[in-house]
């Protein structure tokens, strides 16, 4: 390998760490831990719906770009160790090689923004879970519901799920049924006596 193919090569190693590095920040942040994060700066008692889209999109732009980041990575090594000593033609025009690449990035452009699109909702359904779980869980560790709590989980149930609690059902219903669709075990004994008495 002469000088300037290992300076290339050393090249785009290094773009490749320093991006892989602006990026580890969000990618090593799961959404656990984004939300136990948001908690602290929201005046509502759960992040809004602004800030978890916001969070999920971020997410998912991040690692859709880590993706193009190596596929260049591994093209530019590939150019790089595989180039032959002499040229091989491969299309005789420039215009040609311009649409070609231009018609290659448009295609993978469109594949992964809808690959983006659906990793964001994911994030964003995942991560509006943990915040309606973690505001139950307050609650719960105090061992008895109260009407505000109740009102709450109705407010947050409807801006993150536009679930609501229908006129026939009680409001142990609802947060049982709350409950069940964030994956959090109510405790047998929770004292549900103060809301009860509201139905």
């Amino acid at each position: 390998m002469d000088l300037v193919r290992f300076i290339n090569l050393l090249a785009a190693s290094v773009g490749l760490m320093g991006a892989i590095f602006l990026a580890i920040g969000v990618l090593v942040l799961n959404n656990e831990r984004t939300m136990d994060l948001c908690f602290n700066y929201s005046p509502l008692s759960w992040p809004s719906t602004a800030i978890v889209e916001s969070l999920a999109a971020k997410k998912a732009h991040t690692v859709v770009g880590v993706f193009f980041i190596v596929v260049a990575f591994l093209l530019q090594v590939a150019t790089i160790i595989f180039s032959p000593d002499k040229k091989v033609d491969f299309i005789d025009s420039r215009l040609g090689c311009v649409v070609l690449g231009a018609s290659a990035i448009l295609v993978l452009l469109f594949i992964l923004y809808f690959a983006d699109k659906g990793l964001a909702a994911h994030h964003e359904r995942d991560m509006k879970k943990i915040a309606t779980r973690r505001y139950m869980e307050k609650w719960i560790e105090r061992g008895a519901i109260d009407l505000p709590a109740i009102e709450g989980l109705d407010a947050i149930s409807y801006q993150y799920f536009r679930i609501g609690r229908s006129t026939s059902e009680s409001k142990a219903a609802f947060v049982r049924r709350m409950a069940e669709y964030v994956a959090l075990v109510i405790p047998v004994d929770l004292d549900f006596s103060r809301i009860e008495k509201n139905d």
